[in-house]
Formats: C-alpha cells, sequence, structure tokens
C-alpha cells in the first residue's frame, strides 16, 4: 500500500503492522507494534480521539505496551497526536509514548 501524498513511503504486511479503517478506508497505519504511526490523510479533531482510543485496544493477547516514537516521521512527544494520546493514558517517556496494559 501506498501513502496518498508521500510516494516514498509503502506499508507493509507484516506481523506488528496494522491499519485503522475508517468507512472502509485507511486512516493510520501502525507499523512496529505502534512504535511508528501514520495518518494517511488529514483528520479532524474527532478523528484524533477516536485514533487514540482505537489504540488502546492493541493491549491485548501478547502486546503488554505500545512505545510510540513518531508521529508521520516526526518525534510523536511535541506532535499534534501528543495531546490526545495523554488523555487516553500514553505517558511521556524519553523520545517516546508509552501505554501499558491494565491488569
Amino acid at each position: 500500500m501506498l501513502h496518498p501524498m508521500n510516494s516514498e513511503w509503502s506499508f507493509l504486511r507484516n506481523p506488528g503492522n496494522y491499519l485503522i479503517l475508517k468507512d472502509g478506508l485507511p486512516l493510520l497505519a501502525i507499523e512496529a507494534k505502534g512504535a511508528r504511526l501514520t495518518p494517511l490523510r488529514s483528520m479532524s479533531v474527532e478523528e484524533k480521539v477516536e485514533i487514540a482510543r482505537k489504540l488502546t485496544e492493541l493491549l491485548t493477547g501478547t502486546i503488554k505496551s505500545l512505545r510510540v516514537e513518531q508521529w508521520d516521521g516526526q518525534p510523536v512527544r511535541n506532535s499534534e497526536i501528543a495531546h490526545y494520546l495523554k488523555q487516553v493514558g500514553f505517558r511521556d517517556e524519553f523520545k517516546m509514548m508509552v501505554l501499558e496494559r491494565q491488569f
């Protein structure tokens, strides 16, 4: 799959890579078990809130934590999504934001 706005980026079908869809269309690519998040189109505030909530659903099975390092190729801690990630329980760590599964 190719990025509609960045011809150098491609999404590989690998374990640990996921897509979040909305109305059957790709909204967000999740790569490397959540380390890299790539929006596939511009998003409204409501969609960003929804994306943050959807990320928490990945904490099932063998995935015990999400360690997000990048949003759209940039450091996540200073990104437009950081606020929304904090709202759903992510915490700041050195160069990343982390959400751990609650037992």
